[in-house]
């Protein structure tokens, strides 16, 4: 229950200050961090096409229920799309979906099925959702700030092919709809044991934690075993080269690491060594997790260089990471190159 009541870190800053004005100030339910009004049916529109999904008006017609939540970051930008479907004579099913932008990764819907107790659970909150709360008494000298609120949007067809919807931001006030929808998140996490054994250490709620996940592909079981070693404490952001000596564990006896524009090195202590120096500085960021067998598993990213100037715009430089379970040792990272599959 804890993850689903995590409201308090979906805001950047919140902030309570006395000052002499007459009224609070409240951010609007439907704004994003961008301004966006959220509940503007453009912007609905919009967002169905970056998913690639149906109305919900479609699902009513086939009198399919639906219960699926869309998820905004406190930066205006879509991050997730949940869905739960009860289709006649199929299957109970979960879907979760990444935004497909131009210029970035094909992004295949994750699919799986939903268990009953699962669905049920998912009923319990489907008739309540869109109920408006009482807000609570302010003192006329009472100013709210709350700043990059997430905001969730939840959409309902039930078994009569009735449609709700509502949208609201974490800062808003209406708890129901962003509990509710963060509740769904976790439902969803947890129906993909591989999702459900990710590090919650390395992401920041279940939305990110999904969008993790659905980079997982082939034996998503090893590839999700790699992810936490690749999101090791430390291990990402070192601060310096002297975190190299707490890393040793992490990098195979004979690792050969080539980082771009340096020589190659070899041996563990060595890796360690120039990769705490160098990942200090430009940063790595996975983007595809492969199993390739249950002991060996290839990491598709990007190394960013830190721009050497306000001016500069450094471009990415794809790189492959190959971590490997070998002689005993859980997963190690044998190899990195520049490149991409290798």
């Amino acid at each position: 229950m804890k993850n689903i009541y995590r409201l308090l870190i979906l805001c950047a800053a919140s902030v309570l200050a006395s000052a002499n004005i007459g009224a609070a100030a409240q951010p609007s339910s439907c704004n994003d961090g961008r301004g966006t009004d959220r509940c503007a049916d453009e912007s609905r529109t919009q967002q169905r096409l970056l998913y690639k999904v149906a109305s919900t008006e479609d699902f009513a017609n086939k009198r399919v229920q639906l219960v699926r939540a869309f998820f905004v970051d406190g930066y205006g930008q879509d991050i997730a799309l949940v869905t739960f479907k009860r289709a006649p004579e199929e299957d109970l099913q979960v879907e979760v979906r990444l935004p497909d932008r131009e210029g970035r990764l094909t992004n295949p819907p994750l699919v799986g099925q939903l268990s009953g107790t699962s669905w049920m659970d998912i009923m319990a909150g489907a008739g309540t959702f869109d109920r408006d709360l009482v807000p609570l008494p302010r003192r006329n000298d009472e100013l709210s700030i709350c700043l990059h609120s997430w905001v969730s949007t939840v959409e309902v067809v039930d078994e009569n092919g009735r449609i709700r919807r509502k949208t609201s931001s974490a800062c808003g006030g209406d708890s129901l709809v962003t509990a509710y929808a963060f509740k769904l998140a976790n439902i969803a996490v947890e129906s993909f044991s591989f999702c459900s054994t990710l590090s919650r250490e390395a992401s920041r709620n279940d939305v990110t934690l999904l969008a993790d996940c659905w980079r997982l592909r082939g034996d998503r079981t090893a590839a999700s075993q790699a992810y936490n070693r690749l999101h090791t404490r430390w291990f990402l952001h070192p601060n310096g080269a002297d975190f190299a000596r707490s890393l040793y564990e992490l990098f195979y006896d004979r690792a050969e690491i080539t980082w771009p524009g340096e020589e190659k090195v070899t041996g563990a202590a060595s890796a360690a060594q120039l990769w705490t120096a160098k990942a200090s500085q430009d940063r790595f960021v996975p983007q595809i997790y492969f199993g390739e067998t249950q002991d060996r598993v290839r990491i598709e990213g990007q190394i960013w260089p830190k721009p050497k100037s306000d001016e500069e715009r450094p471009q990415p430089i794809p790189v492959t990471m190959l971590w490997t379970k070998e002689n005993g040792f859980d997963f190690r990272l044998r190899s990195l190159s520049p490149g991409g599959d290798r």
